[in-house]
């Protein structure tokens, strides 16, 4: 079990961590609310992971790391695709989006134990007709609040919201796919 720490020994690398806020009153303590954040050096302060908005800074006591959700990705060049050295990168940010969905917030807060393709931002395409200008707005949307975040000095938490848009982008291309009309 990965135990709370004092919010004084918080890293202030940007990475995300559980945060909480306990209040003591008459000897009993409580547990007011609880979230994943990280430190913004720029703002001297705490913001929710994700949040665009700076001036919403949060005010933990305590917190902790996240669970491990480190992956293992082998790739047999000879079924799968060739591995081009020159294409590293793109594999890491690829397999980084996959991992925030998968494994990080995106199956905590919208998987709700259902596989990718049944998931909020697919059904709720279905329920508008099979437009899927929602997503596409979702990834334009995150990555109008990144740009902001990398003028804030802010990059790790930029890079999570852009990771959020590839999603967007491969759950469209993923709608598009199981809900071609001229499939071959």
């Amino acid at each position: 079990m990965i135990e709370w720490q004092p919010i004084e020994t918080v890293p202030k690398d940007g990475s995300v961590v559980r945060l909480k806020r306990l209040f003591v009153h008459n000897g009993r303590t409580y547990n007011l609310w609880e979230c994943d954040g990280q430190w913004c050096p720029d703002r001297g302060g705490f913001i929710r992971d994700g949040s665009s908005d700076l001036e919403d800074l949060i005010d933990p006591s305590h917190w902790r790391r996240l669970k491990d959700t480190t992956m293992t990705f082998q790739i047999n060049q000879e079924t799968d695709f060739p591995f081009i050295d020159d294409y590293a990168d793109l594999f890491v940010v690829l397999r980084d989006a996959y991992q925030q969905s998968a494994c990080g917030k995106g199956r905590e807060r919208h998987a709700n134990d259902a596989p990718f393709a049944c998931q909020p931002m697919q059904t709720i395409t279905d329920l508008i007709g099979g437009d899927v200008a929602g997503m596409a707005f979702q990834a334009i949307k995150k990555t109008s609040e990144a740009t902001g975040m990398i003028r804030r000095n802010c990059t790790d938490a930029a890079i999570r919201e852009l990771l959020g848009a590839i999603v967007y982008n491969a759950g469209i291309i993923v709608y598009l796919r199981n809900n071609a009309k001229d499939a071959q």
